[in-house]
């Protein structure tokens, strides 16, 4: 039996500590070992990603609250949902800042992002999707309010940058 949005990152990062010579029940605990390591560096990445916008205080507090009600109780299970939660955030926190300052760096980095949650589970690409439509609609209405002379060449530039995000993707 396996699950319908299994993706390979996951599997991948498992497979450097597989070891055939081991029996299974040794591999499970080294398995859930390193679902746990991967739990606390999530929470390190997430703790990161909210410093700038909510100071260390109040991420710390937000770190708490994940930890004890979400991370914890998946840490012990060999399941990419951690890993998974842990970019999607990532990527949705890069998405709302390329709406509010697009730039190709953002876009480019975004895209990179964005392969990495897809490849990690299969449930990310109605958000993408979303995301690249309203990236469009945002560089066409950008567009809108600038000087007749200066629109094509605005526009193609706005309109070419939602295009990297999905062509890094």
């Amino acid at each position: 039996f396996l699950p319908r949005s299994r993706m390979p990152l996951y599997p991948w990062i498992m497979h450097f500590f597989f070891d055939p010579a081991k029996p299974l029940k040794e591999m499970a605990n080294t398995y859930i070992r390193l679902n746990v390591a991967i739990s606390v560096c999530c929470l390190a990445a997430i703790f990161f990603m909210l410093r700038r916008p909510l100071g260390a205080w109040l991420s710390a507090l937000v770190i708490l609250a994940v930890g004890m009600r979400v991370f914890m109780f998946k840490a012990a299970l060999i399941q990419p949902e951690i890993l998974f939660y842990t970019l999607y955030f990532g990527l949705f926190l890069l998405m709302l800042c390329y709406l509010k300052r697009p730039s190709w760096r953002l876009a480019l980095g975004g895209g990179v992002l964005a392969g990495a949650v897809h490849l990690t589970k299969g449930s990310a690409l109605p958000m993408i999707a979303i995301f690249v439509a309203l990236a469009f609609v945002k560089a066409f209405l950008d567009v809108i309010g600038s000087p007749a002379a200066q629109e094509r060449k605005k526009l193609l530039r706005e309109l070419l940058r939602p295009l990297g995000f999905v062509g890094a993707f």
